[in-house]
């Protein structure tokens, strides 16, 4: 009994559980032993102990490594990416083995029942972060009975880590929950996770079999300083040329034309005919490459939507966008899009990214101005955002694949993909994942792709008013109604209205300069304080703790523009260190600790003299 208050005790105070103080009365000792015999039979410890022993047989387990970036110049390398290399090289020399058994790692455990797996797995293998999934009131309960949570707690803090429990019933859930541990915990906790499944039920299989999709959902689109730079650079630029302004809710009274939103997966290829013959009656939007698939087809495009800053996105296609034809398609993008797209077309409408500098500067210095989000990775993603911020209720997706039936067919044939003297030719699409079809049971799909699908479908929950019908032959999105695209129904009204409508306020004055001082001296200084406290630093685990500290301090500071900036290089770095600290002998890891700061203070001295030269007014 004392075992039990103790440990409901314990329970109280994790401010994630949200337990209520009369959620253990409904269960009494003896209720708690009888559902223990009835869930392990007689032997509960027998049974944890086999199922541990096949599970070390096979563990479950991902570990993630930044490899070393050999053909690239070191002048056109990222810090964070410098950083990695070297580092990465010295681990070596050190002995460093990433498919070893890990000295340190995370371990994350679902269903805890009686809990007597869980010291068995923490003796066989040195975990040192603990996150436990119990969905189950009852088995959090059993588990009170049996194990020891706040000797648990000090294993873990012994081996310089946490222990985190949550009861999350839904995959939904859980992805929050995981959201903010690792906010609080540290990305670091990412570079070796084991995932142990207990017992089977409905939102237990579920993170199970998507265990590689979270990992890397919650290891990507991080970005990092020298991105968040030239984003900025070009924002500046791009504030020249181009009206910001708020564009909500624009055509909520123009919004009745059928849109269609062209993508360029292959499956475009079955239905680019008869988007052909209907041209005339919807508005067309082209994202990205399938610009060029559909000018080779006779079909201009009436937006044509793009997000990427980089400068191949521009003349990959730099033939294209000199058609004559686009002299009525407006332009879509976002503040940190390649500037010469702005010189080619007639209307431009530009919006300010969400989570990034330059479009938190724009939104300092423009009222009313709104960030968009949902906007990435890809530019399906900015389409539908773009629009539906603009008021747009209704969405056709076509050719929005998120995937390919055939890793040989990934993009539309008549697309630039295709063309032998096109760079992109060359690429090759690996099917690194397999998800659920739109029509059929399954296709092969990207990481990349896999995250633009999924964010697509956060940008359904939070948007419950704007209706998509998915006619593309790829990936199901949850909250789409799947259509064939001859069986859409067309609108009556005139495309024209709405498109006339976008232009006609296209007529306030240009920006002109816009100070960016604030947002890189606050960066300065978060860098000169890092600096100056990884001086002090005594092991690695307190170098992994300060660079999470300093992380959710810039967090919960509310400064969004220096996290914005340097959060995403800083957990590059974190995730690098833990990485190399779990598959080194810890022997080493004094050495490897002396040489890791070093390299810290020559990364952060070269992120003060990137941000030094930066303009402050353009």
């Amino acid at each position: 009994m004392e075992l039990i208050l103790k440990n409901r005790e314990f329970l109280y105070v994790q401010d994630n559980l949200k337990l209520s103080p009369s959620w253990s009365d409904q269960y009494s000792p003896q209720y708690i032993d009888a559902s223990i015999k009835e869930f392990y039979g007689e032997a509960p410890k027998d049974c944890c102990a086999q199922q541990v022993n096949l599970f070390l047989q096979h563990p479950l387990h991902l570990s993630l490594q930044w490899g070393v970036m050999h053909n690239t110049p070191t002048n056109s390398k990222p810090s964070h990416q410098s950083f990695i290399d070297s580092t990465s090289k010295y681990a070596e020399e050190l002995g460093y083995k990433p498919n070893s058994k890990p000295h340190r790692g995370t371990l994350v455990v679902l269903g805890l029942s009686a809990g007597f797996h869980i010291d068995l797995l923490l003796n066989a293998i040195h975990y040192s972060d603990v996150i436990i999934i119990e969905p189950n009131k009852l088995h959090l309960a059993m588990a009170c009975s049996k194990c020891d949570l706040n000797e648990l707690r000090k294993i873990c803090q012994s081996r310089g880590g946490s222990l985190t429990i949550s009861l999350a019933n839904s995959y939904e859930h859980f992805l929050n929950f995981m959201t903010n541990t690792l906010n609080s915990q540290g990305h670091h906790l990412l570079a070796d996770i084991s995932l142990y499944r207990h017992r089977s039920e409905d939102v237990i299989d579920e993170i199970y079999n998507n265990f590689r999709h979270w990992r890397n959902r919650f290891a990507s689109m991080w970005g990092f300083v020298e991105d968040e730079l030239i984003g900025l650079k070009q924002t500046l630029e791009n504030a020249q040329k181009v009206t910001f302004q708020n564009y909500q809710n624009l055509l909520v009274n123009n919004n009745k034309a059928s849109v269609i939103i062209v993508g360029n997966g292959p499956s475009l290829d079955n239905d680019i005919d008869y988007l052909n013959e209907i041209q005339n009656d919807v508005v067309i939007v082209s994202c990205g490459t399938a610009l060029s698939t559909l000018l080779r087809k006779g079909i201009t495009p009436d937006i044509h939507v793009e997000m990427e800053r980089t400068s191949a996105s521009y003349y990959l296609k730099e033939s294209d966008l000199q058609s004559p034809y686009l002299k009525e398609t407006i332009f879509l993008g976002l503040n940190t899009i390649y500037p010469k797209f702005i010189d080619i077309f007639n209307y431009t409408v530009l919006f300010p990214k969400g989570n990034d500098v330059g479009g938190e500067v724009l939104c300092d210095n423009v009222h009313q101005l709104k960030p968009l989000y949902h906007c990435n990775p890809t530019v399906s993603n900015m389409a539908v955002a773009a629009l539906a911020h603009m008021g747009v209720k209704k969405f056709t997706l076509l050719g929005c694949d998120f995937g390919y039936i055939n890793p040989e067919h990934h993009h539309s044939k008549s697309s630039i993909y295709y063309e032998k003297n096109n760079v992109l030719s060359s690429l090759a699409f690996k099917p690194e994942l397999q998800v659920t079809g739109n029509f059929r049971k399954s296709i092969f799909t990207t990481r990349i792709f896999n995250e633009s699908r999924q964010a697509l479908e956060e940008q359904i929950k939070s948007s419950p008013s704007i209706q998509l019908i998915n006619c593309s032959d790829g990936a199901l999105i949850l909250g789409s109604e799947p259509m064939k695209f001859k069986n859409i129904a067309l609108s009556n009204s005139p495309k024209e209205l709405m498109l006339s409508h976008i232009k006609t306020v296209m007529k306030a004055p240009i920006l002109g300069k816009v100070d960016s001082r604030k947002a890189l001296s606050s960066g300065k200084v978060a860098l000169e304080r890092l600096r100056h406290d990884i001086q002090g630093v005594q092991c690695n685990i307190e170098l992994l703790k300060l660079l999470k500290a300093f992380n959710k301090e810039l967090k919960v500071s509310q400064d969004h523009k220096t996290y914005t900036l340097l959060s995403g290089s800083i957990k590059y770095i974190a995730l690098a260190i833990a990485s190399h600290i779990n598959h080194i002998p810890p022997s080493k890891w004094a050495q490897y600790k002396k040489f890791t700061q070093i390299k810290l203070e020559e990364l952060i001295l070269e992120l003060l003299e990137k941000l030094s030269k930066q303009p402050k007014l353009y």
